[in-house]
C-alpha cells in the first residue's frame, strides 16, 4: 500500500502534490533570500533545517488530500532558500576559486542522494505495519527527525564569519579574514563587484526559475489519449522560453547602446555608486 491508495488520492491530486512543491519553491526563492538577509545565514540555515524536518515529520500524519497538498506547499516554501543559502554561506568562508569545488560537491551529493532515495524507499517497505504506521509514514519520519537536531547543531557551532567562531585561534581567524578581504575585489576596481544582497537575490531568482519544469511535468501524461496535450505543453514551453530569450537579448542590446552613449557627467555619477555591480557603466551584457 502506498500514500496514493492510503489517502485515496485522485491522479489529479497526486499531480498537484508534486507541482505545488515546485510552485512554492518558485514563488519563495527570492523572498527567502531577503529573509536570510535580515536573519543572517547561520540562523536562517538552522531555522530552515528545523522547520524542514518538522514539516517532513508532519507529512507522516496527513489524513487526506487537502492536508497533503497544504503541507507539501509549506515544504516547498521551506526548501526554497536552503540550497541557495548554502551557496551564499560558502562565500563567507571560501575564496571565489575555492567555492567552485565546494558547490560542485554540494550539488553532486544532492544528485547522489536522489539516486539513493529509490533504494531507501525499497527498504522502507519492510517497515510497513510496524507500530501501526505505513511504509510511507516511516519514510517521512526517518527522513525528517534527524534534521531537527542537525538544525540545532548548526546554530550552535556555525557562524556567519570566521571572526566569531570558537574553533579557530586568533591567527587563523586573521589569516582567513585577510584572504577573504583580498579576494572581495576585482582587478577593475572595488565598486564593480556583487554585494551580498545582490548575490543572494540573483541566485534565488536563477534557482527559482529552474523549478518551472517541476511545476509542469506532473501534468504530462504518457498515454495516447493525452499525446496531443503533451505535445502542446512541450511546444508551448519551448516557444515561451525562446521568446523570453529574444526579448532579453533585445533589452540587453539596448542597455549596452545606452551605456556607450553616456555623457561624462552621467558616467561619473553612476560609477561613483557604492557596490554598483552590473550598474557600473563599464559593464556590458552578453547573451
Amino acid at each position: 500500500m502506498g500514500i496514493k491508495s492510503d489517502l485515496n488520492l485522485l491522479q489529479s491530486e497526486r499531480n498537484w502534490d508534486i507541482s505545488l512543491f515546485f510552485l512554492a519553491y518558485l514563488i519563495f526563492a527570492v523572498p527567502s533570500k531577503i529573509l536570510m538577509r535580515y536573519l543572517g545565514a547561520t540562523r536562517y540555515l538552522s531555522l530552515s533545517l528545523v522547520v524542514w524536518g518538522s514539516i517532513t515529520v508532519g507529512l507522516a500524519f496527513v489524513r487526506n488530500a487537502r492536508e497533503l497538498l497544504s503541507v507539501q506547499f509549506l515544504l516547498g516554501v521551506t526548501q526554497a532558500g536552503f540550497f541557495p543559502s548554502i551557496v551564499i554561506y560558502f562565500s563567507f568562508w571560501y575564496r571565489k576559486r575555492d567555492q567552485t569545488m565546494r558547490i560542485a560537491i554540494l550539488f553532486g551529493a544532492s544528485i547522489i542522494s536522489s539516486a539513493l532515495s529509490g533504494i531507501l524507499a525499497y527498504g522502507f517497505i519492510y517497515l510497513d505495519g510496524i507500530r501501526g504506521l505505513n511504509s510511507w509514514q516511516w519514510m517521512f519520519l526517518l527522513e525528517g527527525l534527524p534534521m531537527i537536531p542537525l538544525g540545532i547543531i548548526t546554530c550552535l557551532f556555525l557562524s556567519n564569519i570566521p571572526d566569531t567562531v570558537q574553533w579557530l585561534n586568533n591567527s587563523e581567524k586573521q589569516l582567513l579574514t585577510n584572504l577573504l578581504r583580498h579576494d572581495a575585489g576585482i582587478a577593475n576596481g572595488e565598486n564593480v563587484r556583487l554585494s551580498w544582497r545582490q548575490r543572494s537575490i540573483a541566485i534565488g531568482f536563477v534557482v527559482g526559475i529552474g523549478q518551472i519544469g517541476g511545476i509542469i511535468l506532473p501534468f504530462v501524461h504518457y498515454d495516447k489519449s493525452t499525446n496531443r496535450r503533451n505535445i502542446f505543453i512541450y511546444f508551448g514551453t519551448v516557444v515561451a522560453s525562446l521568446v523570453l530569450v529574444i526579448i532579453l537579448r533585445i533589452c540587453l542590446i539596448l542597455e549596452n547602446r545606452w551605456r556607450d552613449n553616456l555623457s561624462r557627467e552621467k558616467y561619473d555619477r553612476i560609477a561613483a555608486i557604492k557596490e554598483s555591480c552590473d550598474w557600473h557603466p563599464q559593464v556590458r551584457y552578453v547573451l
